[in-house]
């Protein structure tokens, strides 16, 4: 993988986490909860 594409993914990444905190706070803690429950259920 080239330099410049990890950079700009994990910028994107970041991006989008941060986006996600500040307008989708509960849906997050919903998606939390779900891959918590999916992870000890499975």
């Amino acid at each position: 993988m080239r330099m410049k594409q990890v950079v700009s993914l994990l910028g994107f990444s970041s991006l989008t986490t941060y986006a996600t905190a500040l307008n989708l706070q509960p849906l997050r803690i919903n998606i939390v909860r779900r891959w918590g429950l999916a992870l000890k259920y499975h």
